[in-house]
């Protein structure tokens, strides 16, 4: 068993209005500095294979699934888009909570992030709170509230829309794990961390067994294949907010995979006239049933164990982890982990994040049928990875069973 590393104070904040950052930091050397003293793990207080995951957790109290959350929309300012293309829309509970609403029952990310988000937290990874609740009521929102958002941050002038109460019953609620901090060197901000500096002998962490856990971390994002893992949707996180003018405490520095939206098979394909299309979405299953966690075909024997995630980076910021090379103390540190995982507890995963009505969207569908494969490289690879009927719960719970057996078999092969 690991041993127990610096206590946690663990502060979920609300997301805040109009601010890209909690905390700003000056220079590349600082950080530097915080990617080397960032954690990422740290050894669960409770025994894993008796955390019940249906409803809420420890980790995450704030909301339970069965819970019918009423709010009111909030307007964007003008020119804030916001980042993504999932529908999404932010909105303010009666007792003046914001809240950061995904909805849809074709947005796989209200379905991936539940299941991802609670499996790392589970195992002592950090990430984001996702709520799953039964229904959300916006007293006055517009018929789409991510089209109007995006519509009205993009225009100077008000946008015809009827507002009135409206129900979103396939939702998540998203909190984050912390004070957000973004870097600003050389005149830019850089936002988040990368799978490709962070196990770097410059950024390496003081302590040995936090590096190990950043190997399974890594290897863990195989398994899921965290497509979209571009620097900024790994984030800088301090676990409280610090007076003003103060630095984040070393032992309230974390290292968080904040997006899991496109988990659990999600790939970007060319099409083609060469550009890159997010298709299949994440929560395919026929993509990710089939995707293997190692580099199978570099050859065998742990020297060469290197784990495989399918992405590509699109054209404005880089993807961050394809091909990472993992050593037995790391695969070794997942396997621990995952062989506390029950096979129950993963029917919990899928169940509350209703894997299982997840449907597809039939115009991506459609597209899948224009995307040139011809160029992929990867033969292997079904026709069309898209889950084009909805996936039993079974399918669901068995692949990732089978993913847990492959971590602890200690082979590289498919």
């Amino acid at each position: 068993m690991h041993s127990r590393l610096l206590g946690l104070i663990f502060i979920v904040s609300m997301v805040s209005a109009g601010a890209r950052a909690d905390i700003y930091i000056d220079g590349s050397e600082t950080r530097q500095e915080f990617i080397r003293q960032g954690m990422v793990w740290e050894q669960p207080n409770y025994d894993i294979s008796s955390e019940n995951l249906l409803g809420s957790t420890s980790h995450c109290p704030a909301f339970e699934p069965t819970d019918v959350v009423t709010c009111s929309y909030i307007k964007p300012k003008r020119g804030d888009v916001g980042s993504g293309w999932t529908p999404k829309f932010k909105c303010r509970t009666p007792e003046g909570k914001k809240l950061k609403v995904k909805y849809g029952q074709t947005n796989a990310e209200v379905f991936s992030e539940v299941f991802s988000s609670r499996l790392l937290q589970l195992i002592g990874f950090k990430a984001d709170c996702n709520y799953p609740v039964a229904k959300v009521i916006c007293t006055d929102c517009p018929e789409n509230p991510f089209q109007y958002t995006q519509d009205y941050a993009l225009n100077q002038e008000d946008i015809n829309a009827e507002f009135r109460e409206r129900e979103f019953d396939y939702v998540l609620i998203e909190k984050k794990f912390g004070e957000e901090t973004i870097a600003q060197v050389d005149g830019k901000e850089i936002e988040g961390w990368g799978f490709d500096e962070f196990l770097n002998e410059g950024y390496r962490h003081q302590v040995e067994e936090q590096n190990t856990a950043r190997e399974a971390l890594t290897l863990l994002m195989a398994v899921l294949q965290h497509g979209d893992n571009k620097r900024s949707n790994q984030r800088l996180y301090c676990a409280i907010e610090p007076d003003k003018g103060e630095e984040c405490p070393e032992d309230q520095k974390y290292l968080v995979v904040q997006d899991l939206g496109a988990t659990l098979g999600s790939y970007k394909f060319k099409d083609k006239e060469g550009s890159l299309v997010n298709l299949p979405p994440s929560a395919s299953f026929r993509f990710w049933d089939i995707a293997p966690i190692w580099s199978f075909w570099r050859g065998a024997g742990w020297s060469g164990c290197t784990a495989q995630v399918f992405a590509v980076g699109g054209t404005s910021e880089p993807t961050t982890l394809q091909e990472q090379k993992i050593s037995e103390a790391g695969r070794a540190f997942l396997a621990d982990l995952m062989s506390q995982i029950t096979y129950e507890q993963v029917e919990q995963l899928v169940a509350v994040s209703k894997l299982s009505q997840r449907i597809a969207d039939q115009d991506i569908a459609r597209k899948m049928t224009l995307v040139a494969q011809d160029n992929l490289g990867f033969p292997w690879l079904p026709r069309l990875p898209f889950n084009r009927n909805q996936i039993s719960s079974e399918q669901w719970v068995n692949t990732m069973w089978k993913k847990i057996q492959k971590v602890q078999e200690g082979s590289c092969y498919r």
